[in-house]
Formats: structure tokens, C-alpha cells, sequence
């Protein structure tokens, strides 16, 4: 495991980065965490840093959500507590009420490592389960802003329509979905991303795809010599 290093950023802000892996390597993954997860993907500038010669390298992006929302029929399989967190509630209320009851309530329950532990995965588990336990907690233990904005970045709509891109724009680019019919989130966006992206494979895996991780990036890494998915 590696530990947390810092590099100030040109327009002042200091990122905070772990790296792993051969830096010699030409593969290089960005990974866009989620909500009580910690930021761990490369900036550009970062990677400028720790791969000088960028012409060369194989950058592949991976997510643990689904980033913005690209339908207005998102709501149709959510849970109500989904719902109340990103959906037409939380963006309509002056103040976000609901969202500031949701920090008082889950603050409660991941104010240490242990409760973290406990609320993220029912029991006590072990040093995988930790490390995950201590991102949530160090992930508000400063500031709750970034919870706060969930609702506005999922809406931050910017007019992007995967299913009109060309092929130039879609060959050799392959996108694996991974979901699982029991997430909370529902399957309709799964649904969605590989009917309007002509580039994607949609993988459905038993209750989290942590568990398949190591056969979903082999998966992906194959397709890029595949010319259907």
C-alpha cells in the first residue's frame, strides 16, 4: 500500500494522490471515486509528473458511479432515499434540508472507523474492509461539501449525447459497464449507457462488482483488440 504524497497544482490548489503500480509502465488507469471515498486519480499535471513521456501511454478511466445524469427518466428504479438525495428534492428546496439531515444523521454513524466499518459492510471485517472504512471517515473529517454537491454535479447536464459520436470516436475506445441488479441505484441507467453507447459491453455481476474486479479489467483490457462488443 502506498502512502499519500502532494503536489501543488498551477493555479495553487494542492492535490492529494496515492500511486501504484510499474511507473514505467505505459498503462496508466484514472479512477473517479465516489461519495465517502477518497480522491485518488491522476491529474493531468500528475501524470505529467509521473509519466513524462504521455505520447506513449494507454490511459484507460474507470468509476465507482455513474457520473452525471444523461435521462429524465433516471428515477424509475431508485430507492426513495436515492431519490431524496439526488433527485428533484434535494435540488429544489432552498438550503438542501434534506441533505443536511443526511449529514447529521450519517455523521452518527461513520464518526469513527469502526462505526464506518460496521455501517458500510454490517460487520466487523478485515484490512480491505479497513482501508475502506478509514476513506470514509477521512473523507468528511474536514468538510461535508462535496455531499452537499452531489445532487447539482449529477444534474450539471452539459449536452454530451453518446449516441450520436462517429466511429472515429468509438473505435478502439471499449467502455465495460458493470452493474449488479442489486444496487440501490436501480438498473435502468446500466440499461441505458449500453443501448446509446455502440462501444460498450454491459457485464452484470453478483451484488458488487469489488468482488469481480479482477475479471472485469481483464475483460476490458481483451476488448481493446475486438471490434464488436
Amino acid at each position: 500500500m502506498s502512502e499519500e504524497k502532494y503536489l501543488t497544482l498551477a493555479d495553487g490548489r494542492t492535490l492529494a494522490y496515492e500511486d501504484v503500480g510499474d511507473p514505467s509502465s505505459s498503462l496508466v488507469v484514472i479512477f473517479l471515486h465516489r461519495v465517502f471515498e477518497l480522491c485518488r486519480y491522476p491529474h493531468m499535471e500528475l501524470i505529467t509528473l509521473l509519466h513524462p513521456d504521455t505520447a506513449d501511454l494507454h490511459i484507460y478511466i474507470s468509476g465507482g458511479l455513474y457520473g452525471s445524469i444523461p435521462h429524465t427518466s433516471y428515477t424509475k428504479s431508485m430507492t426513495w432515499s436515492n431519490y431524496m438525495l439526488v433527485g428533484l428534492p434535494a435540488r429544489i428546496l432552498p438550503f438542501q434540508p434534506l441533505l443536511r439531515v443526511g449529514i447529521f444523521a450519517l455523521s452518527m454513524k461513520i464518526s469513527t472507523m469502526d462505526k464506518a466499518e460496521r455501517e458500510q459492510w454490517g460487520i466487523k471485517g478485515g484490512d480491505f474492509e479497513m482501508r475502506m472504512a478509514t476513506n470514509m471517515v477521512k473523507s468528511i473529517s474536514k468538510l461535508w461539501a462535496g455531499f452537499i454537491e452531489i445532487a447539482d454535479v449529477v444534474h450539471s447536464d452539459w449536452g454530451f449525447r453518446p449516441d450520436q459520436l462517429d466511429e472515429d470516436h468509438t473505435r478502439g475506445r471499449p467502455i465495460l459497464i458493470a452493474a449488479s441488479a442489486q444496487d440501490d441505484l436501480g438498473s435502468d441507467m446500466a440499461n441505458w449507457l449500453k443501448e446509446n453507447y455502440k462501444n460498450s459491453r454491459l457485464k452484470w455481476v453478483h451484488l458488487s462488482t469489488l468482488y469481480e474486479i479482477d475479471n472485469l479489467w481483464a475483460e476490458l483490457l481483451a476488448m481493446k483488440d475486438e471490434t464488436t462488443y
